[in-house]
C-alpha cells in the first residue's frame, strides 16, 4: 500500500475563534439536530457552574474534515457545537 501524504493534525481552539474565523458545513451522512431539552438543559447548566466557578469549560472534541469547496464539514460534535451557537445567536439578539 502506497504511504499517504496526508497527515492527521490538531489545533486546540476555542468556540468563539471557530466560529468566527469558519464557515462550517454538515457532511449530508450526519443526522439531523436531536438533541430533547433535557440534554440542552444539561449543557446550559454546566456552562452556568463552569461561570459560576470561573473556570474554564472543556465542550468536548470538535472534529472538522476538509469537505467540498474547501470548507471544514463538521465530522464529530455537531448536537453540541449547533446547541451552543443557538445560545450565543440568542445572546447576541
Amino acid at each position: 500500500m502506497p504511504a499517504s501524504t496526508e497527515s492527521i493534525t490538531f489545533d486546540h481552539k476555542g468556540i468563539g475563534a471557530i466560529l468566527a474565523h469558519n464557515r462550517l458545513t454538515v457532511p449530508v451522512n450526519q443526522r439531523e439536530y436531536a438533541w430533547e431539552d433535557e440534554h440542552v438543559t444539561d449543557l446550559f447548566q454546566d456552562f452556568a457552574n463552569a461561570i459560576a466557578k470561573r473556570v474554564s469549560y472543556f465542550l468536548g472534541t470538535i472534529v472538522l474534515t476538509g469537505g467540498k469547496d474547501n470548507l471544514p464539514e463538521v465530522s464529530d460534535g455537531q448536537q453540541r457545537l449547533a446547541t451552543a451557537t443557538i445560545l450565543l445567536a440568542a445572546i447576541r439578539d
